[in-house]
């Protein structure tokens, strides 16, 4: 006897279910030998009803392999092809290398804003162990911490050391990064010209620091104010004690 359920004959679902989880085996099987990111993708696109798990590990191998374009594409000199496929690959899976390399290509062209929210998301993602489960050297780590701070240093406008998705203190304001333990922190507090007045940027980055500081609840911390070559010296060593304090 055939039991119904609605228009679908009990046996027929099974058999359905049972197609449906060899489909899956079978995308898994042609993922992994795979010779490109294109195949790699379409095998994605085809195992969207498998599940996560195998979404997710098939979505970390495309990242991987567009990454592998995006470095090939530098080595032949054609950086927006480099800068579309890494693009792509955080698309598929977030990853530290798509967003250094997408800081790098930004900082070539100039466009330091771009540039200080790729390197700061960079740093968050290396110090996220389950979205990095094996970190790059604390040597990396620090060249990409200096990267970081010059970016946003040079940018026009403030961009923002908060973790975009936790809301806690992220990128140069991380106190420890998979080992690497900045020993201080270059933040863009600006001034007007002959002044202890914020520029909109320097206002942007005091309140960002006095987030910061409330969150953490430091004991201490230096502040360092500086001055243009400009005036004398002791006029200047003076404003920069009226700016650090």
């Amino acid at each position: 006897m055939i039991r119904w359920l609605g228009a679908c004959p009990l046996y027929l679902l099974c058999c359905c279910a049972l197609a449906g989880e060899m489909d899956c085996n079978v995308l898994r099987e042609r993922a992994s030998t795979a010779a490109s990111s294109s195949e790699l993708i379409t095998a994605f696109d085809a195992a969207r009803h498998c599940g996560n798990a195998l979404t997710d590990a098939l979505g970390r191998r495309v990242a991987r392999a567009l990454m592998q374009d995006t470095q090939n594409a530098l080595r032949a000199g054609n950086v927006e092809d480099a800068e579309r496929q890494a693009r792509r690959s955080l698309s598929y899976a977030p990853s530290w290398q798509a967003s250094a390399t997408l800081g790098d290509i930004a900082t070539r062209q100039a466009d330091h804003d771009k540039a200080a929210r790729y390197y700061q998301e960079c740093l968050d993602l290396i110090a996220d162990a389950t979205l990095t489960p094996h970190a790059p050297s604390a040597s990396v780590i620090a060249a990409l911490f200096a990267k970081a701070e010059q970016a946003g240093l040079l940018a026009r406008d403030y961009v923002r050391t908060v973790n975009r998705s936790t809301g806690s203190p992220g990128g140069v304001t991380l106190s420890n990064i998979r080992g690497f333990v900045p020993e201080a922190v270059a933040l863009p507090i600006t001034f007007e010209f002959d002044s202890t007045t914020f520029t909109d940027k320097g206002r942007a980055a005091a309140a960002d620091l006095l987030a910061l500081l409330t969150r953490e609840k430091l004991a201490a911390v230096d502040l360092i104010g500086h001055t243009d070559p400009r005036g004398t010296d002791a006029y200047n060593l003076d404003l920069s004690r009226r700016r650090a304090s």
